[in-house]
């Protein structure tokens, strides 16, 4: 697999690495700064009588984590970032299960030690970024093969399966985030920390960010990818449930020389699949960016 071509938004990162010291968000979660204390005087307030109000509390709570954010952007100690395929906004991932948020950190975990072993062996951070940059590629590259593979050989959709095939993006977005993460300076790898904002702590994929990055979201965006065709037939499921669908891939391998005869069913089989295809996150939350803006 042509590495470049699969990830060519990769080379655009490479060429913005930093030469700070490794895992430094990471080091920032677990041992944050001393954050600068306000010189603005503020007047003392009394307590709000409590009436059962939560919401109210908490409403002034975000308020002012807010304001406390908006000051240490202008003090300069943090500054904004921008993560493609995370999400801004906190919230549980409903297709990650307890098992599953174990494998992430037993990721993260180890992407942390290799990192670290890279920098004791060149010493120089930026040889050493470098390094874990160029393992970071070649191990997305075999995840996205694993997950390939995967959907190959599955010939129905369930739930079980779907979370299972979730956990291939999942990793593949860990890795890439650790690849954005090179390329932000310590402030902005303060406010990281600061939001806790790591896929593998839980934050969400964005998924119109990850098919415009990755080239794929779903088994059969996947499998056009790599010049697989597909095609498929609905079946009804009794109760509704899209999650259960029952959609049925036939798998045949692509003719090298079909391309043209090829682009009308391909065409026909994405309408199809789109509609069997599972919106994941159907909460109504958009990407905090478009996939235009991220790509430009």
């Amino acid at each position: 697999m042509n590495i470049s071509e699969t990830f060519p938004t990769c080379q655009a990162l490479l060429a913005q690495i930093r030469s700070e010291e490794p895992q430094l968000a990471r080091f920032y979660l677990s041992s944050p700064d001393k954050v600068p204390a306000s010189r603005e005087k503020q007047a003392s307030k009394k307590a709000p009588r409590s009436k059962g109000r939560a919401r109210r509390k908490a409403g002034r709570a975000e308020q002012d984590a807010r304001s406390e954010r908006e000051r240490l952007e202008r003090i300069g100690f943090i500054r904004d970032y921008n993560l493609t395929l995370v999400r801004r906004e906190a919230g549980p991932d409903v297709m990650v299960t307890s098992a599953r948020s174990a494998q992430d950190l037993q990721l993260w975990d180890q992407l942390r030690d290799v990192h670290l072993q890279f920098s004791t062996t060149y010493g120089e951070h930026r040889a050493a970024h470098q390094a874990y940059f160029d393992y970071l590629k070649e191990r997305m590259s075999n995840v996205e093969l694993h997950a390939l593979a995967f959907a190959q050989n599955k010939s129905a959709r369930s739930r079980a399966l779907d979370r299972a095939f979730h956990g291939y993006r999942r990793e593949i977005g860990i890795l890439h985030q650790e690849m954005e993460l090179l390329t932000l300076d310590t402030r902005q790898l303060r406010a990281v920390a600061m939001d806790d904002a790591f896929l593998a702590r839980g934050r969400r994929l964005k998924q119109r960010s990850f098919r415009a990055v990755l080239g794929w979201w779903s088994m059969s965006d996947l499998l056009h990818k790599h010049g697989i065709s597909v095609t498929s037939s609905e079946d009804t499921a009794s109760d509704g449930d899209g999650s259960d669908a029952g959609a049925r891939f036939a798998v045949t391998c692509a003719d090298a020389d079909g391309d043209d005869a090829r682009e009308g069913s391909d065409a026909e089989t994405r309408q199809g699949a789109s509609d069997t295809d599972l919106d994941l996150f159907a909460s109504g939350a958009e990407d905090d960016w478009s996939a235009d803006e991220l790509l430009a």
